[in-house]
Protein backbone atom coordinates (compact mmCIF):
# COMPACT_ATOMS: atom_id res chain seq x y z
CA UNK A 1 0.00 0.00 0.00
CA UNK A 2 2.80 2.47 0.72
CA UNK A 3 4.20 1.59 -2.27
CA UNK A 4 1.11 3.77 -4.37
CA UNK A 5 1.19 6.29 -1.47
CA UNK A 6 -1.57 4.72 1.22
CA UNK A 7 -1.45 3.98 4.76
CA UNK A 8 -1.13 0.43 5.66
CA UNK A 9 -4.50 -1.00 6.26
CA UNK A 10 -5.13 -1.58 10.71
CA UNK A 11 -6.50 -5.08 10.52
CA UNK A 12 -9.67 -5.77 12.35
CA UNK A 13 -10.70 -9.13 13.84
CA UNK A 14 -10.83 -11.24 10.86
CA UNK A 15 -9.73 -9.25 8.41
CA UNK A 16 -6.42 -11.00 7.97
CA UNK A 17 -8.49 -13.99 6.87
CA UNK A 18 -10.00 -11.73 4.30
CA UNK A 19 -6.80 -11.14 2.67
CA UNK A 20 -5.64 -14.56 2.55
CA UNK A 21 -9.29 -15.94 1.63
CA UNK A 22 -9.30 -17.36 -1.58
CA UNK A 23 -12.66 -15.82 -2.74
CA UNK A 24 -11.90 -12.56 -1.82
CA UNK A 25 -8.42 -12.72 -4.19
CA UNK A 26 -10.07 -14.52 -6.76
CA UNK A 27 -13.27 -12.02 -7.14
CA UNK A 28 -10.80 -9.21 -7.20
CA UNK A 29 -8.73 -10.30 -9.78
CA UNK A 30 -11.74 -10.77 -11.95
CA UNK A 31 -13.52 -7.38 -10.90
CA UNK A 32 -10.13 -6.26 -12.45
CA UNK A 33 -10.42 -8.60 -15.37
CA UNK A 34 -13.93 -6.84 -15.69
CA UNK A 35 -12.84 -3.55 -16.17
CA UNK A 36 -9.90 -3.91 -18.66
CA UNK A 37 -12.03 -6.06 -20.83
CA UNK A 38 -14.68 -3.42 -20.66
CA UNK A 39 -12.44 -1.33 -22.24
CA UNK A 40 -10.95 -3.54 -24.78
CA UNK A 41 -14.07 -4.83 -25.95
CA UNK A 42 -15.29 -1.02 -26.97
CA UNK A 43 -11.61 -0.88 -28.65
CA UNK A 44 -12.49 -3.37 -30.85
CA UNK A 45 -15.42 -1.63 -31.50
CA UNK A 46 -13.58 1.82 -32.81
CA UNK A 47 -11.15 -0.37 -33.97
CA UNK A 48 -13.87 -2.06 -36.17
CA UNK A 49 -14.74 1.17 -37.36
CA UNK A 50 -11.90 2.47 -38.26
CA UNK A 51 -11.36 -0.28 -40.94
CA UNK A 52 -14.56 0.55 -42.38
CA UNK A 53 -13.72 3.85 -42.73
CA UNK A 54 -10.10 3.47 -44.05
CA UNK A 55 -11.23 0.68 -46.23
CA UNK A 56 -14.33 2.35 -47.07
CA UNK A 57 -16.80 -0.52 -45.98
CA UNK A 58 -20.66 -0.33 -47.46
CA UNK A 59 -22.75 0.68 -44.16
CA UNK A 60 -25.36 -2.15 -44.72
CA UNK A 61 -23.85 -4.31 -42.26
CA UNK A 62 -24.42 -1.65 -39.47
CA UNK A 63 -28.57 -0.91 -40.10
CA UNK A 64 -30.45 -0.97 -36.56
CA UNK A 65 -33.35 -2.31 -38.23
CA UNK A 66 -30.91 -5.41 -39.21
CA UNK A 67 -29.81 -6.26 -35.45
CA UNK A 68 -32.96 -5.27 -34.29
CA UNK A 69 -34.84 -7.99 -36.20
CA UNK A 70 -32.29 -10.32 -34.39
CA UNK A 71 -33.00 -9.62 -31.31
CA UNK A 72 -29.89 -10.23 -29.19
CA UNK A 73 -28.97 -7.54 -26.91
CA UNK A 74 -25.74 -6.82 -27.43
CA UNK A 75 -25.11 -6.97 -31.04
CA UNK A 76 -27.47 -4.10 -31.40
CA UNK A 77 -25.19 -1.91 -28.94
CA UNK A 78 -22.12 -3.30 -30.87
CA UNK A 79 -23.52 -2.45 -34.10
CA UNK A 80 -24.86 1.30 -32.81
CA UNK A 81 -21.57 1.39 -30.74
CA UNK A 82 -19.74 0.80 -34.09
CA UNK A 83 -22.04 2.97 -36.36
CA UNK A 84 -21.41 6.02 -34.06
CA UNK A 85 -18.06 5.72 -34.37
CA UNK A 86 -18.03 5.30 -37.87
CA UNK A 87 -20.49 8.24 -38.16
CA UNK A 88 -17.35 10.58 -36.64
CA UNK A 89 -14.97 9.77 -39.40
CA UNK A 90 -15.24 12.01 -42.64
CA UNK A 91 -14.66 9.20 -44.92
CA UNK A 92 -17.75 7.92 -47.28
CA UNK A 93 -18.32 4.57 -48.57
CA UNK A 94 -17.04 3.03 -51.64
CA UNK A 95 -19.36 1.96 -54.28
CA UNK A 96 -16.45 -0.55 -56.00
CA UNK A 97 -16.22 -2.84 -52.40
CA UNK A 98 -18.03 -5.98 -52.06
CA UNK A 99 -22.06 -5.51 -51.31
CA UNK A 100 -20.69 -8.07 -48.51
CA UNK A 101 -17.86 -7.84 -46.84
CA UNK A 102 -15.74 -11.00 -45.59
CA UNK A 103 -17.08 -12.18 -42.09
CA UNK A 104 -14.27 -10.32 -39.81
CA UNK A 105 -15.80 -7.03 -40.38
CA UNK A 106 -19.06 -7.82 -41.85
CA UNK A 107 -20.21 -9.94 -38.89
CA UNK A 108 -18.34 -7.86 -36.13
CA UNK A 109 -21.23 -6.70 -34.46
CA UNK A 110 -22.33 -10.35 -33.96
CA UNK A 111 -19.25 -11.29 -32.51
CA UNK A 112 -18.30 -8.40 -30.48
CA UNK A 113 -22.14 -8.74 -29.67
CA UNK A 114 -21.86 -12.06 -28.30
CA UNK A 115 -18.20 -11.28 -26.59
CA UNK A 116 -20.61 -8.02 -24.91
CA UNK A 117 -23.31 -10.43 -23.80
CA UNK A 118 -20.72 -12.63 -21.74
CA UNK A 119 -18.75 -9.42 -20.47
CA UNK A 120 -22.37 -8.00 -19.32
CA UNK A 121 -23.20 -11.59 -17.65
CA UNK A 122 -19.35 -11.66 -15.89
CA UNK A 123 -20.16 -8.27 -14.79
CA UNK A 124 -23.37 -8.33 -13.03
CA UNK A 125 -21.93 -11.82 -11.06
CA UNK A 126 -18.97 -10.11 -10.28
CA UNK A 127 -20.51 -6.77 -8.95
CA UNK A 128 -23.21 -9.23 -6.55
CA UNK A 129 -20.04 -10.93 -5.45
CA UNK A 130 -18.64 -7.53 -4.52
CA UNK A 131 -21.29 -6.62 -2.81
CA UNK A 132 -22.10 -9.84 -1.29
CA UNK A 133 -20.14 -11.31 1.59
CA UNK A 134 -18.30 -14.62 1.43
CA UNK A 135 -17.18 -15.09 4.43
CA UNK A 136 -17.67 -18.64 7.06
CA UNK A 137 -19.31 -18.78 9.64
CA UNK A 138 -21.83 -15.88 9.41
CA UNK A 139 -22.78 -14.47 12.39
CA UNK A 140 -26.19 -12.45 12.73
CA UNK A 141 -28.47 -10.19 14.90
CA UNK A 142 -30.53 -12.28 15.72
CA UNK A 143 -31.64 -16.10 16.73
CA UNK A 144 -33.55 -16.41 13.56
CA UNK A 145 -32.07 -19.43 12.09
CA UNK A 146 -33.36 -23.29 12.38
CA UNK A 147 -31.79 -23.91 15.06
CA UNK A 148 -32.40 -20.95 17.06
CA UNK A 149 -28.80 -19.73 16.89
CA UNK A 150 -27.33 -16.34 15.75
CA UNK A 151 -24.55 -17.47 13.67
CA UNK A 152 -24.25 -20.21 10.33
CA UNK A 153 -21.98 -22.50 8.81
CA UNK A 154 -21.59 -22.68 5.23
CA UNK A 155 -20.42 -22.54 2.42
CA UNK A 156 -20.13 -18.90 0.95
CA UNK A 157 -16.47 -18.83 0.15
CA UNK A 158 -17.02 -21.32 -2.37
CA UNK A 159 -16.08 -19.47 -6.13
CA UNK A 160 -17.81 -21.40 -8.81
CA UNK A 161 -20.31 -18.75 -9.91
CA UNK A 162 -17.11 -15.72 -10.49
CA UNK A 163 -15.12 -19.14 -11.78
CA UNK A 164 -17.67 -19.60 -14.32
CA UNK A 165 -17.95 -15.62 -14.88
CA UNK A 166 -14.26 -15.74 -15.13
CA UNK A 167 -14.21 -18.40 -17.84
CA UNK A 168 -16.90 -16.61 -19.83
CA UNK A 169 -14.81 -13.58 -19.94
CA UNK A 170 -11.88 -15.16 -20.97
CA UNK A 171 -13.52 -16.60 -23.86
CA UNK A 172 -15.13 -13.33 -24.84
CA UNK A 173 -11.94 -11.54 -25.20
CA UNK A 174 -10.30 -14.51 -26.68
CA UNK A 175 -13.34 -14.40 -29.65
CA UNK A 176 -12.49 -11.11 -30.04
CA UNK A 177 -8.59 -10.87 -30.41
CA UNK A 178 -9.21 -13.71 -32.74
CA UNK A 179 -11.85 -11.06 -35.01
CA UNK A 180 -9.64 -8.76 -34.98
CA UNK A 181 -6.66 -10.70 -36.11
CA UNK A 182 -8.71 -11.71 -38.93
CA UNK A 183 -9.73 -7.81 -39.50
CA UNK A 184 -5.57 -7.19 -39.77
CA UNK A 185 -5.23 -9.85 -42.55
CA UNK A 186 -8.07 -7.62 -44.35
CA UNK A 187 -5.91 -4.62 -43.66
CA UNK A 188 -2.74 -6.00 -44.92
CA UNK A 189 -4.14 -8.20 -48.22
CA UNK A 190 -3.70 -6.51 -51.53
CA UNK A 191 -7.10 -8.49 -52.40
CA UNK A 192 -9.37 -7.11 -49.41
CA UNK A 193 -7.60 -3.50 -48.49
CA UNK A 194 -7.77 -1.88 -52.07
CA UNK A 195 -4.76 -2.50 -53.74
CA UNK A 196 -2.52 -1.09 -50.86
CA UNK A 197 0.74 -3.21 -50.82
CA UNK A 198 1.56 -6.56 -49.59
CA UNK A 199 1.52 -6.41 -45.79
CA UNK A 200 1.68 -2.68 -46.41
CA UNK A 201 5.00 -2.62 -47.39
CA UNK A 202 6.67 0.48 -48.73
CA UNK A 203 8.50 -1.67 -51.19
CA UNK A 204 7.37 -5.34 -50.60
CA UNK A 205 10.14 -7.56 -51.46
CA UNK A 206 13.40 -5.26 -50.20
CA UNK A 207 10.80 -4.25 -47.47
CA UNK A 208 8.36 -6.58 -45.08
CA UNK A 209 6.19 -3.94 -43.83
CA UNK A 210 3.69 -4.90 -40.83
CA UNK A 211 4.91 -8.72 -41.18
CA UNK A 212 6.36 -9.48 -38.39
CA UNK A 213 3.58 -7.59 -36.57
CA UNK A 214 1.07 -10.13 -38.09
CA UNK A 215 3.12 -12.84 -37.33
CA UNK A 216 2.71 -11.60 -33.29
CA UNK A 217 -0.81 -11.10 -33.74
CA UNK A 218 -1.09 -14.58 -34.93
CA UNK A 219 0.96 -16.02 -31.75
CA UNK A 220 -0.80 -14.17 -29.71
CA UNK A 221 -4.47 -15.28 -30.57
CA UNK A 222 -2.83 -18.86 -30.32
CA UNK A 223 -1.05 -18.61 -27.31
CA UNK A 224 -4.57 -17.14 -25.96
CA UNK A 225 -6.87 -20.23 -27.13
CA UNK A 226 -4.35 -22.23 -25.07
CA UNK A 227 -5.18 -20.15 -22.24
CA UNK A 228 -9.12 -20.57 -23.12
CA UNK A 229 -10.28 -23.41 -20.99
CA UNK A 230 -13.11 -24.23 -18.46
CA UNK A 231 -11.10 -23.41 -15.58
CA UNK A 232 -14.36 -23.65 -13.18
CA UNK A 233 -14.60 -27.61 -14.05
CA UNK A 234 -11.23 -28.40 -13.06
CA UNK A 235 -12.00 -29.10 -9.47
CA UNK A 236 -9.35 -31.86 -7.56
CA UNK A 237 -10.61 -33.06 -4.01
CA UNK A 238 -8.00 -31.77 -1.33
CA UNK A 239 -7.98 -31.41 2.56
CA UNK A 240 -8.49 -34.90 3.54
CA UNK A 241 -11.32 -35.35 1.30
CA UNK A 242 -13.14 -32.01 3.07
CA UNK A 243 -12.72 -30.07 -0.09
CA UNK A 244 -13.73 -32.44 -2.06
CA UNK A 245 -15.02 -29.69 -4.97
CA UNK A 246 -13.25 -26.63 -5.51
CA UNK A 247 -13.82 -24.22 -8.05
CA UNK A 248 -10.82 -23.20 -8.96
CA UNK A 249 -11.73 -19.81 -9.43
CA UNK A 250 -8.39 -18.27 -8.59
CA UNK A 251 -6.70 -20.07 -12.12
CA UNK A 252 -10.00 -18.93 -14.00
CA UNK A 253 -9.83 -15.17 -12.33
CA UNK A 254 -5.72 -14.87 -12.84
CA UNK A 255 -6.15 -16.35 -16.70
CA UNK A 256 -9.00 -14.30 -17.65
CA UNK A 257 -6.65 -11.18 -16.10
CA UNK A 258 -3.75 -12.65 -17.86
CA UNK A 259 -5.93 -12.85 -21.49
CA UNK A 260 -5.81 -8.79 -21.03
CA UNK A 261 -2.07 -7.94 -22.08
CA UNK A 262 -2.20 -10.35 -25.46
CA UNK A 263 -5.56 -8.72 -26.32
CA UNK A 264 -4.55 -5.61 -25.98
CA UNK A 265 -1.37 -6.42 -28.11
CA UNK A 266 -3.47 -8.07 -30.71
CA UNK A 267 -5.41 -4.74 -31.00
CA UNK A 268 -2.65 -2.48 -30.71
CA UNK A 269 -0.75 -4.23 -34.06
CA UNK A 270 -4.04 -3.16 -35.96
CA UNK A 271 -4.06 0.58 -34.57
CA UNK A 272 -0.43 0.10 -35.90
CA UNK A 273 -1.53 -1.09 -39.53
CA UNK A 274 -3.93 1.07 -39.36
CA UNK A 275 -2.12 3.95 -39.44
CA UNK A 276 0.38 2.69 -41.97
CA UNK A 277 -2.03 1.81 -44.14
CA UNK A 278 -3.52 5.69 -44.26
CA UNK A 279 0.67 6.96 -44.42
CA UNK A 280 1.03 4.22 -47.46
CA UNK A 281 -2.06 6.42 -49.06
CA UNK A 282 -0.78 9.43 -48.18
CA UNK A 283 2.46 8.89 -49.74
CA UNK A 284 1.14 7.67 -53.16
CA UNK A 285 2.15 4.52 -52.27
CA UNK A 286 -1.27 2.88 -52.10
CA UNK A 287 -4.56 3.99 -53.96
CA UNK A 288 -7.35 5.40 -52.07
CA UNK A 289 -8.35 8.42 -49.51
CA UNK A 290 -6.68 9.20 -46.47
CA UNK A 291 -8.25 8.98 -43.42
CA UNK A 292 -7.17 10.77 -40.15
CA UNK A 293 -6.82 8.34 -37.37
CA UNK A 294 -8.96 9.03 -34.35
CA UNK A 295 -7.62 10.77 -31.46
CA UNK A 296 -7.29 7.99 -28.83
CA UNK A 297 -4.81 6.43 -31.16
CA UNK A 298 -1.23 6.57 -30.63
CA UNK A 299 0.65 8.70 -32.93
CA UNK A 300 2.69 5.75 -35.51
CA UNK A 301 5.33 7.26 -37.64
CA UNK A 302 5.38 5.58 -41.26
CA UNK A 303 7.21 2.49 -41.41
CA UNK A 304 9.86 3.49 -44.29
CA UNK A 305 12.06 1.87 -44.16
CA UNK A 306 11.14 -0.91 -41.89
CA UNK A 307 12.22 -1.05 -38.43
CA UNK A 308 11.78 -2.95 -35.44
CA UNK A 309 7.64 -2.05 -34.22
CA UNK A 310 8.11 -3.49 -30.68
CA UNK A 311 8.43 0.16 -29.21
CA UNK A 312 4.75 1.26 -31.33
CA UNK A 313 3.01 -2.11 -30.06
CA UNK A 314 3.82 -1.48 -26.42
CA UNK A 315 2.91 2.41 -26.64
CA UNK A 316 -0.61 1.63 -28.97
CA UNK A 317 -1.08 -1.88 -26.09
CA UNK A 318 -0.83 0.16 -23.30
CA UNK A 319 -3.71 2.72 -25.35
CA UNK A 320 -5.92 -0.10 -25.62
CA UNK A 321 -5.97 -0.72 -22.02
CA UNK A 322 -6.75 2.60 -21.10
CA UNK A 323 -9.99 5.35 -20.12
CA UNK A 324 -10.74 7.06 -23.11
CA UNK A 325 -11.63 10.73 -22.46
CA UNK A 326 -14.73 12.47 -23.24
CA UNK A 327 -14.95 12.72 -27.04
CA UNK A 328 -11.79 11.31 -27.46
CA UNK A 329 -12.56 9.35 -30.61
CA UNK A 330 -12.73 12.54 -33.13
CA UNK A 331 -10.15 12.21 -35.58
CA UNK A 332 -7.36 14.94 -35.60
CA UNK A 333 -6.14 16.65 -37.92
CA UNK A 334 -3.78 14.70 -40.34
CA UNK A 335 -1.02 16.70 -39.44
CA UNK A 336 -1.27 15.88 -35.48
CA UNK A 337 1.26 14.04 -33.36
CA UNK A 338 0.62 12.63 -29.99
CA UNK A 339 3.25 12.78 -27.38
CA UNK A 340 3.95 8.81 -26.38
CA UNK A 341 1.78 7.86 -23.44
CA UNK A 342 3.31 6.61 -19.96
CA UNK A 343 3.02 2.90 -19.95
CA UNK A 344 2.80 3.09 -16.03
CA UNK A 345 -0.66 4.26 -16.33
CA UNK A 346 -2.16 2.06 -18.10
CA UNK A 347 -0.73 -0.94 -16.22
CA UNK A 348 -2.37 -0.28 -12.74
CA UNK A 349 -6.09 -1.73 -14.00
Amino acid sequence: LSAVGMDPLSLRPRDALSLTNGTSFLTAYAAIAVARAERLIDKAEKLTAWAYALLGCQRQALDPRLHEARNQKGQIESARRIAEELERFDAAPDRTRPLQEVYSLRCAPQVIGACRDHLEYAKTIIERELEGVDDNPLVFADNAGPEGLPMAHGGNFQGQQVAFAADMLNEAMTQTAALIERQLDVVSNPQLNGGAPLLLASDPGPTSGIAGAQLTATALVAEMRSHCQMHGVYTIPTNGGNQDIVSMGTLAARRAFGQTEPLASVLGIQCVALQQLTHLRRLGIAPGVAVAPPSWAPDVEPIVPDRPLHGDIARTGSAMLRRDEPSSSVPRPASARLAAPQVESAKAF
